[in-house]
């Protein structure tokens, strides 16, 4: 049977949509297969991406057995292996010499109805791939066969930005190609979305338009992220950088938003120089957030935590901030509180004394539950004097709530302070002077609150 031929021009096309699915999917090899028709037991690459993870060359050619490919070949159906290593039978497999573990495979079909070979992408890592990812993978193969067709019904091959286009429309990422002067040649339909949704005129970030330009002449508060971007962007097309990433914030009026901006070389013939694909990464944001808030926050009242307390006590006793002063508080009588009235009523105490604290103190003092019953504050660049009348803000406070709330048992606090005047002091030391004057006061309240 006659070897089809696949003229060069569609080659290249082939090549430079295959360099950046490799980009955009962070994947060491992408190949285009071709069963040799001269002897069917042999599979030769046809196109493979040029990334120096993959050991696969244009050319190369294989015997069918034994490899991934064979079985999307008897099978004429997509096969999927997350990871090779955990199945026994591709234990042999030639591409485990490669490390190569991971598979997802499509059979190409000729005119005739016939296999022409396969089209796959493989990782060094397990990887369970996605829907988009078989989608765009899948959408390449049609790709593939149409332009088979039409070199069998002798047509030349048209609009190759089209095939460029469908594979760039098929991510969820703002997609764009440029050129070595910073020129945007192609934009996928996520991107232009993007643009058309925020009131971007296209006239400034189309094809056609200079985004190294856009970038550097950003003003207002987003301009120093912009210049950000613009160099790191030189550093990839200069070739410099293998890879340039940036988060940054993008809200609108409406939601907070966060992207991250992915730069790669372009790495295939042509006058491209670098793919740009900016990925919205707000929930990923938002949980990080949440997972630092859970980390120094206490969850019962919202304050910072003892970890967090113990942290800033590290930095401040390392700097020059002087004076720092703490006060130390003791909720008084929570046991009491928590076996008369139950312990969702005790946490409720501990909810208003968190507020009433940081009612009293300034935006700069810093409020934490040390734990239990006990609260801590750091007063940093106050005196002992300042500390002290903060310390009786604090105590006015408590004595206010009880005033204009009737509470089944009064919520007191008895509380201690401290301060540290030179670099000679230690503020662990600072500390355990706060907590003894706080428990000094504490006994001075017991004996107030004998009625308890």
């Amino acid at each position: 049977m006659e070897q089809l031929q696949i003229p060069e021009e569609i080659r290249e096309n082939w090549q430079k949509i295959i360099e950046i699915m490799s980009d955009i999917l962070d994947i060491p090899a992408v190949l285009i297969n071709m069963i040799d028709k001269e002897d069917t037991s042999k599979i030769k690459v046809l196109q493979a991406n040029s990334n120096n993870n993959n050991p696969f060359n244009n050319g190369d050619i294989f015997n069918i057995a034994g490899l991934y490919c064979e079985e999307v070949i008897d099978q004429n159906k997509k096969m999927i292996i997350n990871n090779a290593l955990n199945e026994e039978k591709w234990h042999s497999a030639p591409e485990t010499d490669y490390n190569l573990i991971s598979y997802l495979g499509y059979p190409i079909l000729s005119p005739d109805n016939n296999i022409f070979g396969t089209i796959c992408v493989m990782d060094i890592q397990e990887r369970a791939f996605k829907k988009t990812e078989k989608e765009l993978l899948y959408q390449f193969k049609q790709v593939i066969e149409n332009s088979l067709n039409e070199i069998t019904l002798k047509k030349k091959l048209k609009q190759s930005h089209h095939l460029i286009q469908s594979v760039l429309d098929s991510m969820s990422a703002h997609i764009a190609v440029l050129d070595k002067e910073g020129l945007i040649k192609y934009t996928n339909k996520a991107w232009q979305t993007f643009a058309a949704e925020n009131d971007l005129a296209y006239q400034n970030c189309g094809v056609g338009v200079n985004y190294l330009e856009i970038c550097e002449k950003a003003e207002g508060k987003d301009s120093r992220q912009a210049d950000k971007a613009a160099r790191g962007i030189k550093q990839v097309i200069k070739g410099r950088d293998k890879l340039y990433t940036l988060e940054y914030p993008c809200h609108s009026p409406d939601e907070k938003r966060w992207f991250n901006m992915r730069v790669t070389p372009y790495q295939g013939q042509g006058p491209y120089a670098a793919v740009i694909a900016h990925e919205n990464i707000t929930e990923k944001k938002l949980k990080e957030k949440e997972l630092i808030f859970h980390s120094f926050n206490d969850q019962l009242t919202g304050l910072y935590n003892r970890r967090y307390f113990i942290n800033e006590i590290e930095r401040l006793n390392n700097s020059r901030v002087l004076p720092v002063s703490l006060i130390m508080g003791d909720l008084d009588n929570l046991k009491i509180i928590n076996d008369k009235l139950g312990h969702k009523k005790g946490d409720d105490y501990l909810k208003i004394a968190a507020q009433l604290i940081e009612a009293a103190v300034r935006s700069e003092d810093i409020v934490a539950r040390y734990g239990g019953d006990e609260f801590c504050v750091i007063l940093p660049d106050t005196s002992l004097k300042t500390s002290r009348r903060i310390k009786e803000r604090i105590t006015n406070k408590f004595q206010k709530y009880n005033e204009h709330n009737s509470l089944p048992l009064p919520l007191n606090i008895s509380l201690g302070c401290a301060v540290k005047e030179n670099e000679a002091e230690n503020l662990h030391d600072i500390f355990s002077e706060a907590d003894k004057n706080m428990y000094i006061n504490k006994g001075r309240n017991t004996r107030k609150n004998t009625s308890f």
